[in-house]
């Protein structure tokens, strides 16, 4: 079972020479491709595809006075990949509201620009595990440590972000890992993972 995109990727690329004929189901992998697995046998699992524009439309809809959304995410593969999501999602509100990305700073920057954020902004937090500097923040704790100071709503995509946060339309870990352990004991109990 690989859990999140680096597993997945490292599996994906050396399943073969480290545990030949082996099945492999993941969760996790943010926006899932099915071109990930070309040409590949014995994979199967969970995508995770967070709804970054369903937030987006329900925090300006709760929040109509909003011109400025803030992103925290950071640079690890699965940053990136939200990042991406979110610049292919931007131009959907252009003149409506500014986005504004802070993925690529020390935690205590991030800190701070989020408690100076005045009225008619949002936050969108998405994803932090590690800062520009390299130091790694377990979930809950970059969570507690950027918004625990916001004086504006928070938004999330992830239920383990809920911390301070007003809502968001938010993928469930806990259910996405149920679903590849029901895939994995359907494996082994004969049924053919492809």
């Amino acid at each position: 079972i690989a859990t999140d995109d680096n597993a997945f990727f490292f599996l994906r690329r050396y399943r073969d020479r480290l545990f030949p004929g082996t099945p492999v189901v993941f969760c996790g992998v943010n926006y899932f491709r099915p071109s990930y697995l070309a040409g590949i046998k014995g994979f199967t699992g969970v995508n995770e595809d967070i709804d970054i524009k369903g937030t987006i439309d329900i925090a300006l809809k709760l929040h109509p006075g909003t011109r400025d959304v803030v992103l925290i995410t950071d640079t690890t593969e699965t940053g990136e990949r939200i990042s991406e999501r979110v610049r292919d999602v931007i131009p959907l509100y252009r003149g409506a509201v500014q986005f504004r990305i802070l993925n690529d700073h020390e935690m205590e920057q991030i800190r701070s620009i989020v408690a100076g954020l005045t009225e008619g902004t949002i936050v969108l937090f998405t994803f932090f595990h590690r800062d520009n500097k390299g130091s790694f923040f377990a979930y809950y704790e970059s969570n507690e440590l950027i918004t625990g100071g916001a004086q504006v709503p928070v938004y999330v995509t992830l239920n383990y972000s809920m911390g301070h946060a007003v809502g968001g339309l938010v993928a469930n870990g806990f259910d996405e890992g149920r679903v590849a352990g029901e895939l994995a004991l359907r494996i082994l109990n004969g049924e053919s993972v492809d």
